[in-house]
């Protein structure tokens, strides 16, 4: 993402492990473009605990923004089919029990914003 947690993913891991304890939980929906993120949740919580959609996630971005990143390097049709699949996992992730999304971004601003008011949910760049 273009825009950097402000917080640190050990202690948003610690938050969800105090939240939830890993068997409590069927599965957590992770809406990211970063190959490594998804990883790193990965063997934090197994696997089979990591659910999300199927996207293009490019390389390397160069600290610039997904949708900037394509339309310079593969063209508006790649851009194109990227915003879309960014406004399926925005959808997606409204309507989660708990949503735990990153306030300094867009996009968990706009999923935060899809939700009831009194849903639960946290920025985790404040924990």
């Amino acid at each position: 993402t273009d825009r950097k947690p402000l917080g640190s993913f050990d202690r948003l891991f610690e938050e969800i492990g105090t939240k939830y304890k890993v068997g409590d939980f069927q599965a957590i929906f992770l809406a990211s473009d970063d190959a490594g993120i998804k990883g790193r949740f990965e063997q934090e919580f197994g696997v089979e605990k990591i659910v999300s959609t199927e996207k293009f996630v490019p390389p390397a971005k160069d600290g610039r923004g997904i949708h900037h990143w394509s339309s310079q390097h593969e063209g508006e049709k790649r851009a194109e089919q990227i915003f879309k699949d960014s406004v399926v996992d925005m959808w997606l992730l409204s309507k989660v029990n708990f949503l735990f999304y990153q306030g300094n971004s867009s996009f968990s601003r706009i999923a935060k914003a899809l939700r009831p008011t009194d849903a639960p949910q946290v920025d985790w760049n404040e924990l």
